[in-house]
């Protein structure tokens, strides 16, 4: 098993426990003097930007307390800074709760990155170890290939209420409906094959070519 520590074992590391406060409600607390926050999203960030977000605020499928290291003292922020390079939280965009999201420094996880494909997504997986050798994951949705069909789906059947409500049409119009029709269902059932056929490698390489 991996450890999070990818640093220089002298350095100074600072704690981050992330925890559960009640055994059947799975978000996790952080806290900060002695201030408890309730996460909202967990991001790991470097100097450019955030790499990748956790949407939900805990790991795997179920929640489970989280123990982390990191090599700056976590801090509470009013706004998003990447130049310090350490672990800090602020005011997440929940309007319905007070939440917070929490921002790790990339550099401090040794982080695994896969891909996988369920059903019509494309899915990123995100996974490392914590201090006590528990793997934490998270996955996330990078492409969906239903789309298409959607939009395919809609034309469709704007064309069919067309036919349907047959006021004024002439026998011209009718036969240009229902050739549009067939043309429709015949790129519906295209696209629904090549949803089947698209794999991780037609992804990854979408995304090498950007």
């Amino acid at each position: 098993m991996k450890n999070a520590n990818v640093n220089n074992k002298n350095e100074k590391r600072y704690e981050i426990n992330l925890f559960k406060r009640k055994s059947w409600y799975n978000f996790l607390y952080v806290i900060i003097k002695d201030c408890p926050y309730q996460l909202d999203k967990i991001h790991f960030y470097n100097e450019d930007g955030i790499v990748y977000t956790n949407t939900k605020s805990w790991f795997g499928e179920y929640s489970f307390n989280v123990h982390l290291k990191t090599t700056k003292e976590i801090k509470r922020k009013i706004k998003v800074d990447f130049s310090n390079k350490l672990p800090f939280v602020i005011r997440s965009q929940c309007d319905w709760d007070t939440r917070y999201d929490l921002y790790l420094p990339i550099e401090d996880f040794d982080l695994k990155v896969s891909y996988e494909k369920h059903g019509s997504m494309i899915m990123q997986k995100v996974e490392f170890y914590d201090e006590d050798n528990q793997l934490c994951d998270f996955k996330t949705c990078v492409k969906y290939l239903r789309q298409q069909l959607i939009e395919i789906d809609i034309k469709y059947q704007k064309h069919l209420e067309n036919i349907k409500s047959l006021e004024n049409m002439t026998e011209m119009y009718f036969l240009n409906e229902i050739t549009t029709l067939k043309g429709l269902l015949e790129e519906y059932h295209r696209e629904q094959e090549n949803i089947a056929n698209y794999t991780v490698e037609d992804y990854l390489k979408e995304i090498n070519e950007n």
